[in-house]
């Protein structure tokens, strides 16, 4: 069997107790809910693309909580590429799609969609400009009042390293077979 060469994300996975999909079919969240996941997205959006990755799967699936806190699937975590400004500001699109939908259990068309008028100010503003794609996650977390936490600090009170690792992929080679006639 031969692997491909090149490079590979590795990312750990940890036992989460439910899933926003999951939350949904039973429930629309409150405002204040919908902050917290969207204080959460930001924060895992701002150390994925610190990287230069990108998240494969922005919707409500992939948004998991574990008591307080809120994270994103890191199984669907690609390396940006070439690409890596369209495929970021469509994940900070995702993320004004994931908290509006969580609310309203609708799914935004654009900026300019009234739906949005249920959320307060500044919240209303972030989403907003997160749906218009022409948006950083920094910018985004600037106009929601939320403070990106840098991944370095986090990663220091961790025992597992929380960022994800590049490595090298090397193709698997069998030991060679010693000849037939040579027994």
């Amino acid at each position: 069997m031969l692997f491909r060469s090149g490079p590979v994300v590795i990312a750990a996975m940890e036992l989460t107790e439910e899933n926003l999909g999951d939350v949904l079919r039973e429930r629309v969240l409150s405002v204040g809910e919908a902050q917290a996941v969207l204080e959460g997205l930001i924060q895992g959006l701002a150390a994925i693309h610190e990287r230069r990755l990108v998240h494969g799967r922005m919707e409500p699936a992939s948004v998991l909580a574990r008591g307080e806190t809120i994270k994103l699937r890191s199984d669907c975590v690609l390396i940006g590429g070439d690409d890596f400004a369209a495929a970021a500001g469509e994940n900070v699109r995702g993320l004004a799609r994931i908290v509006t939908q969580a609310v309203t259990r609708r799914v935004p068309s654009s900026e300019f969609d009234t739906v949005l008028q249920l959320f307060p100010e500044p919240m209303a503003r972030a989403l907003r400009r997160a749906l218009s794609g022409n948006a950083k996650i920094e910018e985004i977390a600037g106009l929601a009042g939320v403070r990106i936490v840098a991944a370095a600090k986090s990663e220091e009170k961790a025992a597992v390293p929380l960022r994800p690792m590049i490595v090298e992929a090397r193709p698997v080679v069998p030991p060679v077979a010693e000849a037939a006639g040579s027994e």
